[in-house]
């Protein structure tokens, strides 16, 4: 049997569903079916969310207008991966490690791309 991983998912709260926030939450299900799986939140997800057996977690503040400040200090310990959802919650890659941050807007992906920085 392989151990179980302890993932970390930050995800700001947002005010209405969109794609990406779906795709979190069908990640989180997913992983939590045979790992340990913790969302870092501002908010409680919309009701129609299904984060499986997601362990969720509200940090302060609540304000949207102060979540860059709350996820850029925010450190988690003992975790194997921290998944970063869109910003604010990338900035929580500065203080921890082992980071995955998904960008899921095609006009986004298609500007990474066509980036001179990204090989």
């Amino acid at each position: 049997m392989k151990p179980k991983l302890k993932i970390a998912i930050f995800e700001p709260s947002r005010k209405f569903v969109g794609g990406g926030q779906k795709v979190i939450a069908k990640i989180a299900e997913y992983l939590s079916q045979d790992n340990n799986i913790e969302l870092f939140t501002q908010k409680y997800p919309q009701k129609d969310l299904d984060f499986g057996k997601t362990k969720i977690t509200l940090i302060k503040p609540k304000s949207s207008f102060l979540a860059p400040i709350t996820f850029l200090l925010k450190k988690v310990n003992g975790f194997d991966v921290v998944i970063l959802g869109g910003f604010p919650a990338n900035l929580g890659s500065i203080r921890n490690k082992n980071c995955v941050h998904f960008i899921l807007s095609p006009k986004q992906a298609y500007q990474l791309r066509t980036s001179p920085y990204i090989l």
